[in-house]
Formats: C-alpha cells, sequence, structure tokens
C-alpha cells in the first residue's frame, strides 16, 4: 500500500521537443512530472501526486509556519530535519 500516486502516457522524442525548455535547455515541466527513457527510443512523461519527498517537504513548511504563527521564532528547514519532533511540542508547551 502507498500514499502516492502515478500516471504516466508514452511519448515520442518529437512530442518532447514541442514542451518549452529553459535557457540551460532543460525542459520546463510542471512541479510533480518528469520524463523517463523508455523502450525503443520513447519516453514516459510521469505525473505523481504527493509522494514521499513532496509530503516530507510539505511537512517541514508546515512546521516551519505553526513555529512561527505559535512562538513567532523563525526557524530554518534544516533546523526542522535537525531537532526531534518532541522538541517543537516543548517549544510550543513552554511559550
Amino acid at each position: 500500500m502507498s500514499t502516492s500516486s502515478q500516471i504516466a502516457v508514452r511519448v515520442k522524442l518529437e512530442d518532447l521537443k514541442l514542451i518549452n525548455k529553459n535557457k540551460d535547455g532543460v525542459l520546463n515541466l510542471p512541479p510533480g512530472l518528469v520524463v523517463n527513457p523508455f523502450f525503443n527510443g520513447d519516453y514516459l512523461l510521469v505525473g505523481a501526486s504527493l509522494n514521499g519527498g513532496n509530503v516530507l517537504a510539505n511537512f517541514v513548511a508546515i512546521l516551519q509556519q505553526w513555529v512561527s504563527d505559535l512562538s513567532g521564532i523563525s526557524i530554518s528547514k534544516e533546523q526542522v530535519c535537525d531537532i526531534p519532533i518532541v522538541k517543537y511540542l516543548k517549544i510550543f508547551l513552554s511559550k
């Protein structure tokens, strides 16, 4: 059982050429979309919902916002990742 979902579409190289590229020549894809090589020179255009990385990034952002809203303290993403959640609960309870 998983907490994410994906949808994939097989595309030809010619189809990928229709997608805009940034100044470095990299495809400008919306967040959550990736292009993977497939068989016979084709590609898979894959769209993912909230996967592990996205869920973690959103959770970290929510914790940052909660700490800011409840205590007025601004914390970095690194601080969120380095300190166990129990310590954050102590910060909330001590204010």
